[in-house]
């Protein structure tokens, strides 16, 4: 899977952001201090994986925005999966029309949260 874009509807400093132009292999995003590039990691490690138990360590929108947002990947085979991932650590929505949840616990535990704790 790839990332394609992401939607940043509120998370820390971001407030309505849309990033896209992802291309394959490894992408690297750069910036000086304090332009959110840990933000942007954190939003991605939280929509995919799950939010923070303690609301401290949620990231909640600074700049307005319903906290959480959404990553749209693209399969293997060039078919589009979009996960919506609400701040509330609750709600969490998976569009894609060939997988069910359960095949999404399959596919995404294989990546083991530890790879995205390790890419700092």
């Amino acid at each position: 899977m790839k990332i394609d874009r992401l939607h940043i509807d509120g998370f820390g400093v971001f407030h309505d952001k849309e990033i896209s132009g992802f291309t394959d292999g490894v992408n690297i995003l750069y910036g000086p201090n304090e332009a959110g590039k840990s933000t942007l990691l954190d939003f991605i490690r939280f929509t995919l994986f799950d939010y923070p138990r303690f609301l401290d360590d949620r990231r909640p929108p600074l700049n307005g925005g319903k906290h959480g947002g959404r990553i749209s990947l693209k399969s293997s085979n060039n078919k589009p999966l979009s996960i919506y991932r609400n701040g509330n650590a609750k709600d969490v929505l998976i569009n894609y029309k060939c997988i069910s949840s359960i095949n999404w616990q399959c596919i995404h535990r294989p990546l083991q949260k530890r790879l995205c704790d390790n890419a700092r």
